[in-house]
């Protein structure tokens, strides 16, 4: 029997074990190893830009890993939450108190260097410039052979989710952002991020659980500098899990 084994998870997740399955949908990519066990490292959010620029241009996009990056060396998945799009892109078209971007050429190539793999974009950030933020972010982490979950130009596809397979097992990722704006939340004609209403995590997590062995699922959720939890957290967790 396989068994699986999480090094470090630094991010509000539930990993779910399910039935295998020989399906093969357009959303499995290629998961790289041939051991039995598979190392999976997770942190939160991640943002290279804002007051931060300054000392980013300063001492390089890769200063904030140093420290860390050796956690993840052993890691066959590395997952983080991208907090921001990396896009050139100049016109957001909402008027959002707090606006961040970063340079794709700079970021996308020292998250791959740290270790990442996958990158969860469902969050309150990823359209703060639009479609064309989105679609650029989604670009540069591609280049770099970095997955991306969360969003997608429907909520189907934002829903989708994402199956990294080796020869051994198949890991699918879900995730969704329960945060504001409401106009971030994908529909059925609209682009953006899977909002996760409680039917919907619990269709999505049983569609997973017949094509893998292993479901990792996040959530962009709760109140900010507060560690009370909401009243929709446990339940949504608990729909996940159960």
């Amino acid at each position: 029997m396989a068994t699986y084994s999480h090094k470090t998870i630094a991010l509000l997740g539930i990993l779910l074990l399910t039935a295998c399955s020989t399906q093969t949908p357009d959303h499995t990519h290629e998961l790289k190893t041939d051991q039995n066990t598979i190392h999976i490292s997770a942190v939160g959010d991640i943002m290279l830009g804002g007051t931060a620029e300054p000392e980013l241009e300063n001492l390089g996009y890769d200063y904030p890993f140093k420290k860390v990056s050796h956690l993840f060396k052993n890691s066959n998945i590395v997952i983080g939450n991208l907090e921001g799009p990396l896009t050139e892109h100049d016109i957001s078209g909402n008027d959002k108190e707090y606006l961040f971007k970063s340079p794709p050429q700079r970021v996308a190539p020292a998250l791959k260097k740290a270790g990442f793999n996958v990158m969860n974009l469902a969050n309150n950030h990823i359209l703060d410039y639009g479609l064309m933020g989105m679609t650029d972010t989604i670009e540069a982490l591609k280049n770099q052979h970095i997955h991306t979950v969360g969003t997608g130009n429907n909520l189907n596809e934002a829903r989708r989710g994402l199956i990294l397979a080796s020869n051994q097992h198949k890991i699918a990722f879900l995730s969704y952002s329960l945060t504001f704006p409401e106009s971030f939340w994908a529909t059925e004609d609209q682009p953006g991020t899977a909002f996760g209403h409680e039917h919907q995590i619990r269709e999505d997590v049983r569609r997973m659980k017949s094509q893998s062995d292993l479901i990792v699922i996040s959530f962009h959720w709760g109140q900010e500098k507060s560690a009370q939890l909401r009243d929709y957290q446990p339940v949504l967790a608990h729909a996940a899990i159960d």
